[in-house]
């Protein structure tokens, strides 16, 4: 599965460092629409030095990237 997350942000032409694949691993294979804290506080739970700037960084980049659509709720 790691191996396919890798080729997957690479085909999005985002280069996968250890932060960003466990990001990846959350948002992509959930069922839920976690807001950037909630993606902060489970990927910290796997890795406890990501920052919650990196987060809000990572899922930018999957957005700008085509990798995640942003939704925004009032």
């Amino acid at each position: 599965m790691k191996r396919d997350l890798h080729k997957r942000l690479r085909d999005h032409g985002i280069q996968p460092s250890s932060q960003r694949v466990a990001i990846a691993e959350y948002v992509l294979f959930t069922g839920e629409h976690p807001g950037a804290d909630d993606v902060w506080a489970r990927v910290q739970k796997v890795l406890p030095v990501v920052s919650r700037a990196t987060v809000y960084n990572t899922l930018n980049l999957f957005v700008r990237k085509g990798l995640l659509k942003q939704l925004v709720l009032a």
